[in-house]
C-alpha cells in the first residue's frame, strides 16, 4: 500500500503483504521466433534532437533537460524504439522509476521494426511521490513485464540522474535562431571557366577521330585531335579572350575567341599538330588549358582558369577495348550471396568515424540495375557519390553556386528555396554535372535506406538518358510528380528483380494491425500533400496510372488479379511514364487525379492484401522497403 510513499503515515512498516501461489506447467511452450536473432528488440531510444532516452524539464515543449524544482511540476519525456529485425503486435509495457520506486506505467500496442514512440511531457510526478531536493535517479524499463520475446533482453533499461532544487526555476533560455540562408551577391563580372557541356568528356577531349565529343584511344604512331571548351559561368558577357593549350608544359597553340554571353559555351574543335607526322611518345602526357593567360579579361574569379588532363598514348598495335560489361548468373549470385546480411546491417553506410559499407551499397545497386536493364552502371555516363551528411550538404551548396552564378537575380529567391528544400527534405539528389549525370546520396543513414535511395535516384538518372526532354524543359509541378512516380516505381522494380533472382523474401510484412494503420496513413498523407509535395503526388500517380489509364489495362488486370505488378510490369510502368511528352503531362495528371474517388478502395485493399499471415512469414522485410513494398503498385 502507498507504494510511492506519497502519504505520511503513523507506521510506514506495515504496508506490505506477501503470499505465494503455484502455477501449473503450461500445456504448450510459449511460441518463440524460429530465428531469435531476427526477433524484435525493444530499447530506450534518444529521439531526434534528444541527448538521451529520458528528457526532464520544467518548461513546456522543450526537448532538452532543463532546471528542476520540487515546487514546480516536472515534465518527463521518454522514447522507445524497436531496433530489431521484425515487428511485434504484442502490447508491451514501459515502467518509469524514481529511485527504484515505480511511479508510472505506460504501454504501446505493438511496434513496427525501426519505428519508435515518444511519451512526451508526463507531469504527474509530484502526485505520485514526494520529491525532495537533491539528486534522484530516473529509470525507464522497456517491456518491463517481458511480454515480448526479444533478440536481446539485456538492453531494456536506461537510467539517468537529475538534480531537483526548490523555488522558482530560471526562465527558459532564448534559443539562438537558426541563421536564415541567403543567396550570394549577384555577379557583376564575367567568369570564364573550363567548360563541361552535357554529354561531352570535359574541357579537353582527345580522340583519334574528328567530330566527336568523347575521348577515345590514341596511339603513338597515329593522328590525334583535341577539342577544348570554355564556359562563361555568369550572366555578364565576356569580351574577346584567348586560350592557350599546353602539352607536357610546352605551349603548342593559342585559340582566339570573340565575346561570350553569360551561361554559354564556346569551343575549338579538332585541333591537331601542324605536322601530324610528329609522333607522341608512348605513355602519359599532360594537356593543360589556360584561359585568358594574360588576364586581359577582368573576371569575378581569376583562380579557375586552368584545367589539366592526363592522357595515355598507347603503343602502335593497341586497340580499343570493345563491348559492354556483362555478368553471368553465377557472378551475380556471388555478388548477391550476402544480400540479406547487407540489408540487416544497422550501422550507417558511411560515417566520419570510419564506418564504411558503401561497397556493399554499390554492389547491390549494380546487381539490381543490371537485372532490370541489362546494363552495368559502369557503362552509363553517371558519377555516383555516396557522402556523409555534411559532405552531401556541401556538394549541393557547391552545385547550386554554379546555378546562382548563371541566373538572373530575379530568380535567386526561387533557386534558394529549391536548394534548401532539397537539403532539408531529400536524401538523394540527381543532376547534370561535369558533362555527366551525377547521383549524390546522403550515406550517413542505415544501409538499407541508402540502397533504396540510390535505387530511387537511378530511376531519375535513367529518365535523363531515355527522355531528356523531361529534364531540359522548365520544371513544373505535375512534371515533378510524374518524375517522382517514375523513380518510386524504378526502386520497386529493382527490389522485385532482386527478390526473383535470389528467391529471398525482401518485401514481406506480417498482417499486423500496425501495418494496416501504416498503409492508411501513407494514403492519407498522399492525399493531403498531393498539391504541395511532389513525392506524395508521385505515390498517388503510380496507382492511378495503372488503374485508370486505358492504355495500361493489361497492368490493371495483373494488379487487381495478383495484388501486385511483377518486376517486368513494374519496369513497363516506369518506361511508360518516362516516355510521356512534357506538353501532355498537365492534362494527363489532371485526368488521373479525377479518378481518385473511384480507385481509393481498390488501392487500400490491394495494399493490405499483400500482408502475410504471421505463420507464413519467413523473414520480415527491412523497414526501409515498407513504402516500395506496400505503397506502390
Amino acid at each position: 500500500m502507498d507504494s510511492t510513499n506519497l502519504v505520511a503515515e503513523t507506521n510506514e512498516d506495515d504496508n506490505i503483504f506477501t503470499q505465494c501461489f503455484t502455477w501449473a506447467t503450461a500445456e504448450h511452450e510459449p511460441i518463440t521466433p524460429q530465428d531469435l536473432s531476427r526477433a524484435p528488440d525493444l530499447v530506450p531510444f534518444a529521439a531526434q534532437g534528444w541527448s538521451d532516452p529520458i528528457v526532464v524539464t520544467s518548461h513546456q515543449g522543450v526537448a532538452s533537460d532543463g532546471p528542476l524544482s520540487v515546487d514546480v511540476p516536472s515534465r518527463i519525456s521518454y522514447s522507445v524504439q524497436n531496433q530489431g529485425l521484425s515487428s511485434t503486435s504484442e502490447r508491451f509495457w514501459v515502467y518509469l522509476y524514481l529511485d527504484d520506486i515505480l511511479v508510472y506505467r505506460g504501454y504501446w500496442d505493438g511496434m513496427l521494426v525501426e519505428h519508435f514512440g515518444v511519451n512526451e511531457g508526463w507531469s504527474e510526478l509530484s502526485n505520485r511521490t514526494n520529491v525532495v531536493r537533491g539528486i534522484h535517479t530516473l529509470k525507464v524499463v522497456v517491456d518491463a513485464t517481458d511480454l515480448v520475446v526479444e533478440s536481446d533482453e539485456g538492453n531494456n533499461v536506461f537510467e539517468k540522474q537529475f538534480t531537483w532544487g526548490s523555488g522558482p526555476v530560471t526562465a527558459m533560455p532564448i534559443s539562438t535562431p537558426t541563421p536564415i540562408p541567403t543567396p550570394p551577391a549577384p555577379m557583376t563580372l564575367p567568369n570564364l571557366v573550363p567548360g563541361w557541356p552535357f554529354g561531352q568528356d570535359g574541357p579537353i577531349i582527345v580522340s583519334r577521330e574528328e567530330g566527336t565529343s568523347l575521348d577515345s584511344l590514341v596511339t603513338a604512331d597515329g593522328t590525334f585531335f583535341v577539342d577544348v571548351a570554355v564556359s562563361n559561368r555568369s550572366i555578364v558577357e565576356a569580351p574577346p579572350f584567348a586560350v592557350d593549350l599546353y602539352i607536357d608544359g610546352e605551349k603548342v597553340d593559342k585559340f582566339d575567341f570573340g565575346e561570350l554571353q553569360g551561361g554559354w559555351y564556346v569551343g575549338w574543335e579538332d585541333w591537331s599538330p601542324q605536322n601530324q607526322q610528329a609522333q607522341m611518345a608512348e605513355g602519359s602526357h599532360t594537356l593543360t588549358l589556360v584561359i585568358d593567360p594574360t588576364d586581359a579579361v577582368q573576371e569575378a574569379n581569376e583562380d579557375d582558369n586552368v584545367y589539366e588532363k592526363t592522357v595515355i598514348w598507347s603503343g602502335p598495335d593497341a586497340t580499343a577495348e570493345q563491348g559492354l560489361t556483362v555478368y553471368t548468373n553465377e557472378e551475380l549470385q556471388q555478388v548477391l550471396s550476402n544480400l540479406q546480411r547487407v540489408l540487416d546491417i544497422r550501422d550507417d553506410a558511411l560515417t566520419l568515424s570510419g564506418t564504411d559499407h558503401t561497397d556493399d551499397v554499390l554492389s547491390v545497386a549494380e546487381a539490381g540495375y543490371y537485372l532490370i536493364t541489362g546494363k552495368s552502371l559502369q557503362d552509363e555516363r553517371v558519377d555516383i557519390l555516396l557522402l556523409t551528411h555534411d559532405g552531401y550538404l556541401e556538394w549541393i551548396d557547391k552545385d547550386y553556386s554554379e546555378t546562382f552564378a548563371s541566373s538572373e537575380e530575379s530568380e535567386y529567391s526561387a533557386i534558394l528555396a529549391r536548394r534548401e528544400k532539397i537539403k532539408t527534405e531529400a536524401t538523394g539528389y540527381t543532376t547534370r554535372h561535369s558533362g555527366r549525370v551525377a547521383v549524390v546520396v546522403d550515406a550517413e543513414r542505415p544501409v538499407a535506406e541508402v540502397i533504396n535511395t540510390l535505387a530511387h535516384e537511378l530511376g531519375h538518372m535513367r529518365q535523363q538518358f531515355l527522355n531528356p526532354a523531361q529534364s531540359v524543359v522548365d520544371n513544373f509541378y505535375t512534371l515533378s510528380g510524374i518524375r517522382e512516380a517514375q523513380a518510386q516505381q524504378f526502386e520497386r522494380a529493382i527490389w522485385l528483380a532482386l527478390e526473383d533472382f535470389t528467391n529471398l523474401s525482401l518485401m514481406a510484412y506480417p498482417n499486423f494491425e500496425k501495418f494496416h494503420e501504416l498503409i492508411d496513413h501513407m494514403f492519407q498523407t498522399w492525399e493531403e500533400e498531393r498539391d504541395s509535395g511532389e513525392h506524395s503526388l508521385g505515390s498517388l500517380l503510380q496507382w492511378l496510372v495503372v488503374l485508370d489509364d486505358p492504355k495500361l489495362s493489361d497492368l490493371r488486370i495483373e494488379l487487381v488479379k495478383t495484388g501486385r505488378l511483377g518486376a517486368e510490369s513494374s519496369l513497363q510502368l516506369y518506361d511508360y511514364l518516362v516516355a510521356l511528352a512534357p506538353e501532355v503531362i498537365d492534362s494527363y495528371v489532371s485526368d488521373r487525379l479525377d479518378s481518385i474517388e473511384e480507385w481509393r478502395p481498390t488501392i487500400l485493399e490491394v495494399s493490405k492484401l499483400r500482408l502475410v499471415p504471421l505463420h507464413e512469414l519467413q523473414i520480415e522485410g527491412a523497414a526501409a522497403l515498407q513504402e516500395p513494398a506496400l505503397g506502390a503498385p
